[in-house]
């Protein structure tokens, strides 16, 4: 069936590219066309929506969507093979399993549907449980005030700001619903019955109660305007007019997710003997589309054993969505080999590629999340195994950027690394960075990458028979820095043994902050932390902080700043700790003025199992906290 609609469109926006531009002609060409092709009932009014948030969109530089419709003033359209994609990295810190199966993402709120736990939300250091039960999908209404989720054969809308839930559809025992959408006017949910005899499309009214049937089919995703939907039809991707009933082939393909403006559409392409999936991004009215994922073939696993000679695509892609805003989208990669695992992969969408500093920065960010696969996005080739563990990437730092007689890049950056014991090396790496074509011919994009990586020097600083800090290479003892007996004392305490420590050059003086245990003279159980900066170039020590808490250090990072520290502390008998030390010096001769706070003291959750650092971005500190299997990044400011 003929989309006249879009053929009106298409008409008028040729038209429109080659007329010079002359209002009144335009007015006048316009008023033709519609008279000739859109019935006069139809005609609509002149709207023109510039969909998102301006405040959200200069603050985050995320994407910038104007919307063009062809009835009102002209605007520019972002195709969306036009856009740049951004992966992020996975939110499970080892590459893990994440036991999440359907999320929701508003801004710096998001929500997860856990199977057979419930549904959580993540906002600020809160990580709380909203639902209990057997939860595997939900859906954020469009105004972000109310979950829409599935617990079996039941569908319940949660009001957010209340957490009180309301059913407002149920099946037959045993009758599965999936693939929740949520109507502009939040008037309507859109799902899918899996029914013995066939799979429908339905519809529950949220004013009347009533359950409609919409179509045979699976999958639902509601267009802005509200009056039509696209759904999948065995393999088929299909346009349904809501009013007239009209369908109309959209494409081939599956789980077709619309974008909350109406723009872009996520969709799901199969293809050859492995059934190898990918996520596509097109635009609404299929002017153009790019590739999102790029699946690839492993060998292949069953029931746990490989299958000698045998491939199979490296995962299936799992529920889709979109954030509140547009500007993410998040997938789930189901991976089936000795075991069955699920990452959440997100990417941000955007109107401009990285900058050559900032693809090396975020190559380096994304080994100390613990990402390789997302490390390796950043490279024009395979740069083979990055990820280190002992010791692993904590921190770095952009030193220098250039270009060459070629054209290209030269980045220059510090990666530093740190062990569990006191250990810390800064290796000095150069980076060449250039500009390649990626997608399909016709819809390419240029986009810097990373063609060569090379270390030119390092400095790493270590314990030497616990009484002693210096310089090794190779292992080996290379230059004295400093003894423990050094180290001054302060009043009635007794220094017990070096901790952690970081090494920084800062305005060409060479920088150790470290960490001694002390304890109370005349009483060993009563210890204490003691923070100190030592200078290495002009050998003086300067105190810094002091704190009191049980258990032993295991790893410090200092932010840029050299004004906070965050040391990660393991404690017998309990769950880890962070932390945070900061302070303000006062000049030669006097001690800083310092402070500390405590992470778990700060955290709105139940107990968790595990805590630690990943990584300073100026007065901003990201880490990784454990709950019943999850690992959740978060974000503390001070």
């Amino acid at each position: 069936m003929e989309d006249n609609n879009l053929k009106w469109v298409e008409d008028l926006q040729r038209v429109h590219n080659e007329l010079p531009v002359d209002q009144a002609l335009k007015e006048k060409l316009r008023g033709q066309l519609l008279a000739e092709i859109q019935p006069p009932r139809k005609t609509k009014k002149n709207r023109l929506r510039l969909w998102g948030s301006i405040t959200a969109v200069a603050a985050t530089a995320a994407i910038i969507l104007l919307v063009n419709f062809v009835a009102g003033p002209t605007v520019t359209h972002v195709n969306a093979a036009a856009l740049q994609l951004q992966l992020q990295f996975n939110t499970s810190k080892m590459l893990g399993h994440d036991p999440s199966a359907s999320a929701a993402i508003d801004g710096s709120v998001s929500y997860y549907a856990i199977p057979e736990q419930g549904i959580y939300r993540q906002q600020e250091l809160s990580y709380t449980r909203l639902v209990n039960g057997n939860t595997t999908e939900l859906a954020l209404a469009p105004s972000g005030k109310q979950l829409a989720y599935i617990i079996e054969n039941e569908i319940f809308v949660l009001d957010v700001a209340s957490s009180e839930s309301r059913l407002v559809a149920a099946a037959p025992k045993g009758t599965p619903l999936s693939s929740l959408s949520w109507a502009s006017d939040e008037s309507k949910i859109a799902y899918t019955k899996y029914d013995a005899a066939t799979n429908m499309v339905m519809e529950a009214d949220l004013r009347t109660g009533e359950q409609r049937f919409l179509a045979k089919g699976i999958e639902p995703s509601y267009i802005s305007d509200g009056k039509q939907l696209l759904y999948e039809k065995y393999g088929t991707i299909v346009k349904l007019d809501l009013e007239t009933k009209e369908t109309t082939n959209w494409a081939e393909g599956r789980a077709p997710r619309v974008s909350p403006d109406g723009q872009y559409v996520l969709y799901v392409r199969t293809n050859g003997d492995m059934a190898m999936e990918d996520v596509w991004i097109a635009d609404l009215d299929r002017q153009s589309e790019q590739q999102v994922t790029h699946n690839e073939a492993i060998d292949a696993w069953e029931n746990g054993e490989l299958k000698e000679g045998k491939q199979q695509p490296y995962f299936h892609v799992g529920n889709m969505t979109w954030s509140r805003d547009g500007q993410q989208i998040g997938i789930y990669q189901i991976i089936e080999t000795n075991a069955v695992s699920s990452q959440f992969v997100r990417y941000t969408l955007s109107t401009e590629a990285l900058e050559p500093a900032d693809v090396v920065g975020k190559s380096i960010e994304a080994l100390i999340y613990r990402d390789e696969r997302y490390a390796h996005s950043f490279f024009s080739y395979d740069p083979g195994y990055l990820k280190g563990t002992s010791p692993r990437q904590v921190g770095y730092s952009i030193v220098d950027q250039s270009q060459d007689e070629q054209g290209r890049w030269i980045i220059t950056a510090n990666v530093d690394y740190a062990y569990q014991f006191p250990f810390y090396s800064v290796s000095t790496m150069r980076f060449v960075v250039t500009k390649h074509l990626q997608g399909e011919k016709g819809m390419q994009q240029e986009r810097y990458l990373i063609d060569d990586m090379q270390g030119i020097d390092s400095t790493t600083i270590t314990t030497w028979g616990d009484d002693e800090i210096v310089r090794t290479e190779n292992d080996q003892l290379a230059e004295p820095i400093f003894k423990f007996a050094d180290v001054p004392q302060d009043k009635g305490w007794v220094n017990d043994k070096f901790e952690h420590m970081v090494y920084r050059e800062v305005d060409k003086q060479r920088q150790i902050w470290f960490l001694v245990q002390q304890h109370e003279e005349g009483n060993e159980n009563s210890k204490r932390h003691r923070l100190l900066r030592y200078n290495w170039d002009e050998k003086t020590f300067q105190p810094l902080a002091e704190f009191a808490r049980d258990g032993v250090s295991v790893m410090m990072i200092v932010n840029a700043a050299g004004n906070k520290a965050a040391i990660t502390i393991e404690q017998e008998g309990k769950a880890s700790e962070i932390a945070i030390v900061s302070w303000q010096e006062k000049g030669a001769g006097k001690n800083p003025t310092s402070s500390v706070v405590y992470l778990s003291e700060l955290l709105q959750t139940a107990p968790y199992a595990d805590l630690n650092t990943r990584l300073w971005k100026e007065d901003s500190l990201s880490f990784f906290v454990e709950w019943e299997d999850r690992d959740v990044f978060m974000e503390y400011h001070q």
